[in-house]
């Protein structure tokens, strides 16, 4: 691809594919209006029905998957997407 190019909004139809977002409410890395963006857009191209966005409140980068209370907080939302993915 040409250097610069976007190569993942024209494709947004190949990510036909359950797909869960989880975001801590408080990551300053990246902001949770980003992967809602990317949830809006998927659901716009393939379905909604296929996506999922969870914001974690009091959750900052990285915490969602290590953090005090995750195996509470954010884990049921994972085991719930794999659930629904191999219903």
């Amino acid at each position: 691809n040409a250097k610069g190019e976007d190569v993942y909004m024209p494709n947004m139809n190949k990510l036909k594919i359950p797909i869960t977002f989880i975001h801590g409410e408080k990551n300053q890395l990246f902001e949770p209006k980003s992967t809602l963006t990317t949830y809006e857009t998927l659901c716009a191209t393939n379905g909604k029905e296929l996506y999922n966005h969870i914001i974690i409140p009091g959750y900052g980068h990285n915490d969602c998957m290590y953090g005090k209370n995750t195996v509470v907080d954010v884990f049921p939302h994972i085991l719930a997407h794999f659930e629904k993915v191999n219903a």
